[in-house]
């Protein structure tokens, strides 16, 4: 199977001859052929009499190889192919989702496997994002404290692997998104002069502007920016309502998941009229499964080839965690989604419903604050030396950067 940027097409029937040329590939098509030489990403190539339909199809002799990819796409077309050969070897039957979670290859997953995601509202979790991104640079990090044991270099190391992962996976908008975000973040430190977590999702989306300007306005560029957004806007104020009733790492948890809801759940409410809340919880405990699942499918894939005898080490544990991993999307898509069909006034008043609940998460922290507040100004009515500073402490409202 061969992805191709079409960059120019040609129609040929009786008395009939049309062809068509742009400067630049207008739009991607995924062409089957028989067996044949393999390309490199990168290649120009012509396929002739293609046979359309619901596939496209060329015979493998039909395929004319016209240049050669360039030098750096002929390495990553070679170091992708070998790590992902690597990394079937190392995780066995879960090879196919061990790529698609390390590479963005999906070409070996089953649909059905596909298909439980999207019906579970995890499907953010099998396209490559930010989140496979900090699980993947996280252990770079781990590793390099270990190594290096100084925080600026193992920072910078980091950042360095996140832009080699970036350029072996694909620039996609979600990935960029992040790169983007580690990028800013760190220059922001290392002049210092830190930043908000808005303003450095603001730099990264000028930056996505300008590097690819048919991306930023993607449905997964907007998915990614809304949800961080609703990551930087939510999170802490989810994480002080769940405190009261949850444990710490488990609030932690549960509050990213619904902050990052809030950001999504207007856009899939207003673009498909659906809203999947058993996902939140899907999600949230897929995580560390997939946490995981990733570190062991990298290290096991990393290392499968000079070392053949540990895939039979990671091969039984990935398979056993997929296993893990499916139960709990197939127990998510057994529940009902929440549906409002294609009427466009139904969309949007679901949508302002969300906004509602938004916006009445948002305000609690600052209700709770304006209780106190009067609750220690009665307190001082009655008693007047509680007034000093030093010997009492005012409460302070929210802090939007916590």
């Amino acid at each position: 199977m061969l992805t191709l940027k079409v960059q120019a097409a040609e129609y040929v029937g009786p008395n009939m001859r049309i062809r068509s040329d742009w400067k630049r590939p207008l739009f991607s098509q995924v062409l089957f052929s028989g067996a044949g030489a393999r390309f490199c990403s990168g290649s120009l190539i012509r396929a002739e009499s293609v046979r359309t339909g619901d596939f496209c199809w060329v015979d493998a002799s039909k395929l004319k190889w016209k240049a050669w990819a360039s030098g750096p796409a002929r390495f990553r077309s070679i170091i992708t192919g070998r790590f992902a050969e690597s990394i079937a070897t190392a995780a066995g039957k879960a090879g196919a989702l061990a790529q698609a979670l390390l590479l963005g290859v999906k070409d070996e997953l089953d649909n059905e496997f596909k298909e439980l995601f999207q019906a579970a509202g995890c499907a953010h979790l099998l396209a490559l994002s930010g989140q496979h991104l900090s699980i993947i640079c996280g252990l770079v990090s781990l590793l390099g404290r270990r190594i290096i044991r100084k925080e600026k270099m193992v920072r910078r190391l980091s950042l360095a692997f996140a832009w080699f992962f970036v350029w072996l996976a694909g620039p996609g908008p979600s990935l960029l998104r992040s790169v983007f975000m580690l990028s800013c973040a760190e220059i922001a430190r290392e002049i210092d002069r830190p930043q908000s977590g808005f303003a450095i999702l603001s730099l990264a989306a000028i930056l996505l502007a300008l590097f690819s300007p048919s991306s930023i306005n993607s449905l997964s560029s907007i998915y990614s920016f809304s949800a961080m957004a609703g990551l930087m806007a939510f999170g802490s104020r989810f994480l002080i309502i769940l405190r009261h009733w949850l444990p710490d790492w488990l609030a932690r948890a549960f509050s990213a998941s619904f902050a990052a809801v809030c950001g999504t759940a207007p856009v899939s409410l207003l673009t498909f009229g659906t809203f999947i809340p058993a996902g939140i919880f899907a999600a949230t405990a897929a995580a560390p499964v997939m946490l995981v699942f990733m570190w062991i499918a990298l290290v096991g894939g990393l290392i499968a080839v000079p070392l053949a005898f540990v895939s039979r080490i990671t091969a039984p544990l990935l398979e056993a965690l997929q296993s893990v991993l499916t139960w709990i999307l197939a127990s998510s898509a057994s529940f009902p989604i929440f549906n409002v069909g294609s009427i466009p006034m139904l969309r949007i008043l679901s949508c302002l419903l969300v906004v509602c609940f938004i916006a009445l998460i948002y305000a609690i922290p600052w209700i709770v604050w304006c209780k106190s507040q009067r609750k220690i100004e009665e307190l001082q009515g009655r008693m007047p030396f509680l007034r000093s500073k030093n010997m009492y402490a005012m409460l302070n409202p929210p802090d939007e950067a916590q």
